[in-house]
């Protein structure tokens, strides 16, 4: 039977849904406060953070029955702009083929910069102290959504207050502190630093069938959350959002982390998960697609005023930026 509820607590807004066995659970929340983000700036170790950081914006699917959940959430998402963050949990999956390591990334995005970056280097200045940078201050994540098992998802669990069973307060219901955030950046450094005993993943050349992702296969319930969002000073923008839909005989989800620096580069790091109720895994591609702004320009694309300005723009422009690296695998989370 399908349940759809929505519910509200604490300027938190929670939409849930069930089918075939699966919960799907969605947090929206504002955006957190100059203090938030200084604690969490702080936890994460990070040089910056997105100037609109939705904390509270989250995802949850879980399969009660095989203890398996996948998490979107922007703290996790921020956790992989930090570069000894990623140089730790970088796997070339093609080359190892089968993996007990779930939440790994798959590329490493280079260092860019802004327009006029170069010429400020140039320049000589004694006073200028040149910092050693430990983050992604243009907030390019190649996050690919968290997978929890076991002890995690319990962890989870009460994050999401309308889960029966579950002891404990939500923490929506608790003021943000450093020790809360401390908890949080814990076990996400659990979650990354540990093999799952139960589920593996596999790399696969399987695609994801589009042709059961057209209107003749209607959506019974979607969301979408912003993860976070940065105009990076008035020289482009940042952000990173998850929509997802469910049909009736199977789940599609899309992850989208979309990079604009004006008159530099475009950047699209895109992570689908797909999955048909009748399979015994999740089916996840990681698309990495990026060119110059010149080329983008040169091969036909109009970069336009208006286009600059709309909420959509990532999508406009995709299919006139080259992948750069496409990956699939499956991810199991019961013996077939």
């Amino acid at each position: 039977m399908n349940i759809n509820q929505h519910k509200t607590y604490n300027d938190v807004n929670i939409e849930e849904y069930e089918q075939n066995g699966w919960n799907f659970i969605f947090t929206k929340a504002g955006m957190y406060n100059t203090s938030d983000l200084e604690m969490l700036q702080h936890a994460l170790n990070l040089q910056g953070i997105p100037d609109i950081t939705n904390g509270n914006n989250c995802g949850l699917i879980y399969n009660k029955q095989f203890n398996f959940g996948f998490l979107v959430d922007p703290k996790d998402a921020l956790y992989l702009c930090n570069y000894q963050a990623r140089d730790s949990n970088y796997i070339d999956i093609k080359k190892e083929l089968k993996s007990n390591k779930l939440n790994y990334i798959s590329m490493i995005p280079e260092q860019a910069q802004i327009k006029y970056a170069n010429i400020w280097n140039q320049k000589q200045n004694a006073d200028i102290k040149i910092l050693n940078k430990i983050s992604d201050t243009f907030y390019s994540s190649p996050y690919k959504g968290t997978i929890v098992d076991g002890d995690q998802i319990s962890y989870q669990f009460q994050r999401f207050k309308q889960i029966s069973g579950i002891k404990g307060k939500s923490i929506f219901e608790q003021q943000l502190n450093e020790n809360l955030i401390k908890n949080e950046v814990d076990y996400l450094n659990q979650v990354y630093n540990t093999n799952s005993k139960t589920f593996h993943c596999e790399c696969t050349e399987d695609e994801i069938p589009l042709n059961n992702l057209t209107p003749e296969n209607p959506i019974k319930w979607a969301a979408h959350i912003s993860l976070f969002e940065d105009e990076l000073g008035d020289n482009g923008l940042s952000n990173c959002e998850y929509r997802f839909r469910i049909m009736g005989d199977c789940f599609f989800g899309l992850i989208r982390n979309y990079l604009r620096i004006d008159d530099v580069l475009v950047r699209i790091l895109d992570t689908r998960i797909y999955h048909q109720f009748n399979w015994n895994y999740i089916l996840r591609d990681f698309t990495h697609r990026e060119d110059s702004w010149a080329n983008i320009q040169k091969n036909g694309f109009n970069f336009t005023p208006q286009w600059l300005t709309d909420q959509n723009q990532s999508f406009l422009i995709q299919n006139s930026v080259p992948i750069q690296l496409h990956i699939n695998d499956k991810i199991y989370f019961k013996v077939s």
